[in-house]
Parts: C-alpha cells; structure tokens; sequence
C-alpha cells in the first residue's frame, strides 16, 4: 500500500487534472483477502521517502525535467492521500482501521538530518534527498 506500489505512471499521464493517477490492483488483492477474513487491515504508508518514486515530483511528471514547485507537489500529496483513503473506504468500509501517514520522517543517523534539529526530521536516505522534505514548510 505504499505509494510506489500504488501511483501509476500511464494512469497519471491519462488524467486532464495533472493530479496522480493509481493501479489499486495489487492492494486490492490483500484487502480483498483480509476482508474475506475477518482481519483488519493497518494502511502501511501514504507518506514515505524511501522508493518513492521520483516523477512524482517532477514538471509533468516528467524524469528527464526539473522538480516541480512546492505548490505543485503539495496539491500532488493531497491528491494522492484523499484518492487512496477514499479508495480504500468506498470499496472496503471498515477493513483499513487506521493509516501510517509518514514513515520514518526522523533521521537514524547524523548525517540523515540537520545538524542542530533537535527533531531530526530525515533530510537524507542512503545519501539522496527526502524529496518530500524539499517541499514541505517545516
């Protein structure tokens, strides 16, 4: 259910909003299977840096243009968060009981945050930047 296995890039480059688009396919599955089974389901991740995949903040979702401008990649999130939450509640009501929003959000190492923050929101993974912490006002 994390974002990389959930945006798609030829749904995304078919809407006439600019907004993401999703292949629910795979997660529709597992839900599907836990409902048929009386499990719930913990929404695991709509925000997470790692393997998020980078068009998503690209011009035009685009990888060979630049990143796109903050506004740009918050409406993005925003959309991305209420299709998915939306999705999930509409076709199984009840199963997701709750929802990780931001995974991993602090920093393990001293050099994956600021030096100085003491609450050492992750600037960096494995050496590349948290793309959504370029873009939010924190």
């Amino acid at each position: 259910m994390k974002a990389y296995s959930l945006l798609n890039l030829q749904a995304t480059l078919a809407r006439d909003d600019g907004m993401p688009g999703m292949n629910y396919a795979a997660a529709d599955k597992m839900v599907k299977w836990a409902q048929e089974n009386g499990i719930g389901v913990r929404g695991h991740v709509l925000v997470w840096d790692a393997y998020m995949t980078d068009w998503f903040f690209r011009e035009d979702y685009d990888a060979n243009k630049p990143y796109a401008d903050q506004e740009t990649v918050k409406a993005r999130t925003e959309s991305y968060i209420t299709q998915v939450i939306t999705h999930f509640e509409e076709k199984f009501p009840g199963v997701v009981y709750c929802w990780d929003v931001v995974n991993e959000a602090v920093g393990d190492n001293q050099d994956e945050y600021t030096a100085g923050d003491p609450r050492h929101l992750r600037t960096l993974r494995s050496g590349g930047p948290n793309l959504f912490k370029l873009w939010a006002q924190i």
